[in-house]
């Protein structure tokens, strides 16, 4: 469960886009998550395959417990030890998330990814006015308004 703000303690997985065995793209949305302020895609962080999903859809857990396992075709794979949960709580607030504009990525819901998909707009470009800089299905319909 990765960290999608400075006060997430844990998150509940609302969906999986994608089932195991699934072929995945690196930036690909495979997952969705919940957390107590919105909901997030989970991307996949390399291209291969999907090839387990450790935390089931409804389930909550601890920021930083793996929620999945994106790997090479036929890869094996091999179960991580449980952590304690306060264990894991210490360590994601030790070691944050940094953004840099290398890794940023614009948080938007799959709607407006959809969107700004279908309008060809670069969602990267686009300014959020929603809740904590989310982008929204009106900030790309601007956007594309403007004729950026």
């Amino acid at each position: 469960m990765p960290n999608l703000g400075h006060t997430m303690e844990e998150g509940k997985v609302a969906e999986w886009l994608k089932l195991p065995g699934a072929a995945v793209t690196r930036g690909e949305t495979i997952a969705l998550v919940e957390s107590d302020k919105s909901t997030f895609d989970i991307e996949a962080p390399a291209d291969g395959v999907l090839l387990e999903i450790s935390v089931a859809a409804g389930e909550t857990v601890a920021v930083g417990t793996q929620i999945g396992l994106v790997g090479d075709p036929g890869e094996a794979v091999s179960a991580p030890a449980p952590a304690h949960p306060a264990a894991v709580a210490a360590a994601a607030a030790a070691n944050p998330v940094q953004e840099s504009p290398a890794n940023r990525r614009a948080r938007a819901s799959p709607a407006a990814r959809a969107l700004a998909e279908a309008l060809g707009v670069d969602i990267d470009a686009v300014t959020g006015t929603g809740e904590d800089g989310m982008i929204t299905r009106d900030d790309i319909r601007g956007f594309h308004g403007a004729g950026r």
